[in-house]
């Protein structure tokens, strides 16, 4: 649904960053790591997430994307659209995409929802504790995310999501 909202990109265009030294040295990151495109509204930052997601569901480039044949997850933030504006709207997002591809991390969803009640979507932390638990699931290997527009997010879950992600960089880097 996503991504068929998105802009054509034009033929030629966004291929300058598979060259950029800041792509080519995450591309190859073993570790969890960031790579954060930032510009002007307008400057096609949008156009360039969507060929990212493009290029790398293709796999041709990307060395952990093609031992393990999986696309990136992804989402799209929109702040015109509610169910698109805020940090939990992007764990539900990304948790629903994991889900649909592999089936038997629905546990951590049950689990969630046996302890909490139906409302457990709703709390920011522990659709937290779910993103990390299936991401760290051996059987679902490595795994690629593209947040878009994340400035579009209301402040208070954006703020949220960027130190819970800042902090799962930084462990994973220091960890030897």
């Amino acid at each position: 649904e996503q991504k068929s909202t998105l802009e054509t990109r034009v033929e030629g265009t966004c291929q300058w960053i598979l060259s950029d030294p800041l792509y080519s040295n995450w591309n190859v990151q073993k570790k969890t790591s960031l790579l954060w495109i930032s510009g002007y509204a307008g400057s096609g930052k949008t156009i360039l997430s969507a060929y990212l997601l493009e290029y790398l569901s293709a796999g041709e480039s990307s060395p952990m994307l093609c031992r393990n044949n999986k696309s990136p997850y992804y989402f799209f933030c929109d702040e015109t659209i509610e169910t698109r504006r805020d940090g939990t709207a992007i764990l539900r997002g990304l948790i629903h995409q994991l889900v649909k591809r592999r089936r038997q991390v629905i546990k951590y969803l049950k689990a969630a929802y046996d302890l909490q009640g139906p409302n457990f979507y709703q709390n920011f932390n522990e659709l937290w504790r779910i993103f990390i638990a299936i991401a760290s699931d051996k059987r679902v290997g490595p795994i690629n995310v593209i947040v878009d527009a994340i400035d579009e997010c209301e402040e208070s879950t954006r703020s949220r999501l960027l130190q819970s992600i800042l902090k799962l960089v930084d462990k994973s880097q220091s960890a030897t």
